[in-house]
């Protein structure tokens, strides 16, 4: 077992890498699919061995091998990220995507990797470049809908619950449309919109208010350390995907607990 899962952390590592460039060559407006990976500062093709998720990072002491300046700490940060989440999956798989019968344990455990590397695509663009990528949250809205019929139609799921799903999804987009036009846009970007129905679709009532709750929670104390710290001034924005994303990864998890504590 050890040796699957360590395979699997070097498995998302990888795809860690792959979602670094995806996202960057992305907001640059490069085709992502062709031409080799290049040095960020002196733009010199790099060889296989300059990314090897993690190691050419620990190797070369955090520079870039060809002209020796440093380099972010996004690409092992991500790749780390990634790694941990595919461990996490099949973790996870291994009891409860037995849950179901075949085909739809194979549905699931798909849907909840797409749904997993989707929200880290979220938190990298927003995080460090600013933007929301509306086509991976377009694929995760399909993806949860087609699911959640999925379970409906085979009998997980009941009607109710489905409804609630989308009913959840619809009022928090509406809330967070509201908030971005009543503010013109100050107080909440229009990409936090697109993110919003993924509250729903993911976690369903009552999970999604848990969720939205500790997403302006945690934006409120990280806006606060930041200001403290001096990063940040008082009528400055953070990018708020980020926290959107942590607030469902945390009710996903202890959602139903968080909201038998509170009521």
């Amino acid at each position: 077992m050890i040796v699957v899962i360590a395979l699997l952390f070097w498995l998302g590592a990888a795809i860690g890498s792959f979602l670094n460039v995806l996202v960057s060559r992305t907001v640059e407006g490069t085709d992502w699919v062709r031409g080799r990976s290049v040095c960020d500062y002196c733009k010199k093709t790099l060889t296989w061995y300059d990314n090897i998720p993690l190691l050419s990072f620990v190797l070369y002491h955090g520079k870039s091998r060809c002209c020796n300046k440093k380099l972010s700490w996004q690409h092992p940060i991500v790749e780390f990220l990634a790694g941990i989440l595919f461990v996490w999956w099949y973790l996870m798989g291994n009891v409860f995507f037995q849950l179901l019968s075949s085909p739809m344990r194979t549905l699931q455990a798909g849907y909840w990797l797409v749904i997993g590397i989707i929200l880290l695509i979220i938190i990298v663009a927003d995080w460090i470049y600013g933007l929301v990528l509306v086509v991976p949250i377009y694929v995760a809205i399909a993806a949860s809908l087609i699911y959640r019929v999925a379970l409906y139609m085979n009998g997980p799921l009941s009607g109710r619950d489905f409804v609630m799903y989308v009913t959840s999804a619809i009022v928090i987009t509406l809330f967070f449309a509201l908030l971005h036009y009543g503010t013109k846009g100050r107080g909440m970007g229009m990409g936090d919109v697109y993110v919003a129905p993924l509250y729903g679709l993911i976690l369903g009532w009552p999970r999604a208010l848990v969720a939205l709750v500790l997403s302006f929670w945690i934006g409120a104390v990280v806006g606060i350390v930041a200001i403290i710290l001096g990063k940040k001034k008082m009528r400055q924005t953070l990018p708020f995907a980020p926290f959107m994303v942590i607030g469902i990864l945390i009710a996903l998890l202890w959602g139903n607990q968080l909201w038998g504590f509170i009521y």
